[in-house]
């Protein structure tokens, strides 16, 4: 089973003007010269979180490839909606049902499983939750405070995983 992300949405997870409250930056005395470093870290703390939790924080498209499995849990979380699935090669679509509150997918009976199909659909929150996005500036501003791989006089045990303890919250467990 592989999957990919298509397009990645426009929409902030978590905005520069809450990244700078994270950090404590006072507003008037910023000159946004750090604007763009502080933008990096956002989207890598993001990126970071959204792998670590198994979901997207907000919807986007995705394409999955996989056979030999009738029944699965669509990776990613919170699927809104699947457009399609079509078989590999003949581009013929099967036939399947997919429930929303369990996210399980099922080919149907018929279905020969042994068939490479791609599966099209969108996941993530339509509003990201406060464990996501606090998670993520967590983390930001452990990356912003740690910007070397090795810190004088601290071990790793110093630096603090309040991020992973709230995005532990909304983590996904393998199925």
């Amino acid at each position: 089973m592989y999957y990919r992300v298509l397009n990645r949405s426009e929409i902030a997870v978590v905005t520069l003007k809450q990244a700078k409250n994270q950090l404590n930056m006072i507003a008037g005395e910023d000159d946004g010269e750090d604007d763009d470093h502080i933008q990096l870290l956002i989207d890598t703390a993001v990126e970071l979180s959204e792998k670590y939790t198994r979901r997207l924080f907000s919807v986007e498209t995705v394409e999955l490839s996989l056979k030999n499995v009738r029944q699965f849990y669509l990776p990613l979380g919170e699927v809104e909606s699947i457009t399609s699935a079509v078989v590999t090669g003949d581009s013929s679509s099967a036939g399947f049902s997919f429930n929303p509150i369990s996210q399980i997918f099922k080919f149907d009976d018929n279905f020969d499983i042994s068939k490479e199909v791609t599966i099209t659909y969108n996941a993530g929150y339509k509003k990201p939750p406060n464990a996501a996005i606090m998670g993520a500036m967590m983390l930001l501003a452990s990356l912003w405070e740690n910007r070397e791989d090795t810190v004088t006089g601290l071990t790793v045990s110093d630096i603090p995983l309040n991020s992973t303890a709230i995005l532990d919250s909304i983590k996904l467990g393998w199925f």
